[in-house]
């Protein structure tokens, strides 16, 4: 997020503001042939300002996706005062990131990951994982469609149905 969320939230381990430097690699990053991606982690605090720091992550640093996800509770965030947002605040505050970003030419996605025991990957394929994308979509990938495409894939499941109807509507 912005410095004020970042210093708080990612301290170096003498407890010096670490943003500078994330900034500073995240916009000569921006400027080589990489591929910038920016996954934020949303606590109670930033959730009522996530539509603004989505706007300046997506104008500043111009990544390819911008994914969301909460906090995952802890003993150390707790110890920090750092807890998830309200999961009905974190779900509006998405909704209008998704389209903060969408308005720039950026993909926004929903990315959870469990950090309660040690993982090779956060791939949900394979372990009967659905991912819904804020579009709508259900795939069994994180990723944005065009990169499994591209590999030859195609992990859509179907889509959710509008508010009148129920379930998903299978890909065929």
């Amino acid at each position: 997020g912005t410095a004020r969320f970042h210093d708080r939230n990612r301290p170096g381990k003498r407890g010096q503001p670490t943003f500078a430097l994330v900034s500073e690699t995240a916009t000569y990053l921006r400027e080589g042939p990489v591929e910038v991606c920016i996954r934020l982690c949303v606590t109670h605090e930033s959730v009522g300002e996530l539509e603004e720091i989505t706007r300046w992550m997506c104008e500043t640093f111009r990544p390819s996706v911008v994914n969301f996800e909460t906090l995952t509770p802890g003993d150390l965030a707790e110890r920090a005062g750092l807890y998830p947002p309200d999961p009905y605040e974190f779900a509006k505050a998405c909704v209008r990131s998704y389209r903060v970003a969408r308005a720039l030419g950026i993909n926004a996605t929903y990315s959870a990951a469990d950090t309660t025991q040690p993982r090779r990957s956060f791939c949900g394929v394979g372990t009967d994982a659905a991912i819904v994308s804020m579009d709508g979509r259900v795939s069994g990938c994180y990723l944005m469609p065009d990169d499994w495409r591209r590999r030859g894939l195609d992990l859509d499941m179907g889509i959710l149905l509008d508010a009148r109807g129920t379930g998903i509507d299978a890909a065929s």
